[in-house]
């Protein structure tokens, strides 16, 4: 599942300045940067100011992040499990229990515009099986 861009809404928490995109010319391209108003997808606040917007929505939902990987969350509520990885603003959704995935991922739209890209045969390059 693939979240939208929506932490691209997130203002910036610190100064940062990027060389001006390619077709983007105002002054002397060399001599000229842009002040970042709000984070991009690709920068290292971008994928902080995600986190801040994300964690709070899982955790309302039951899920709980792991101790050793904060990009890992478990939701545990009587027979169903179901293990989240998050990669940058993809998510995938590992239970055995199909109809709990498609209710979180419906309670995950409510919260965020989501893409279901449907079942994965693979994964950061692992096999799934």
């Amino acid at each position: 599942m693939d979240v939208s861009n929506a932490y691209l809404n997130g203002e910036m928490d610190c100064d940062v300045y990027m060389e001006q995109p390619e077709g983007f010319a105002v002054g002397t391209p060399k001599d000229t940067v842009c002040l970042l108003k709000k984070s991009l997808y690709g920068t290292k606040q971008g994928g902080n100011r995600w986190n801040r917007k994300m964690r709070p929505a899982l955790e309302s939902m039951g899920f709980k992040p792991t101790y050793l990987y904060a990009a890992v969350y478990i939701f545990v509520r009587g027979d169903v499990r179901i293990i989240l990885p998050v990669f940058v603003d993809d998510m995938t959704f590992a239970s055995p229990s199909l109809l709990a995935i498609q209710q979180v991922i419906a309670d995950l739209g409510t919260h965020f515009k989501l893409h279901d890209l449907g079942p994965k045969a693979e994964l950061l390059g692992i096999q799934i099986d």
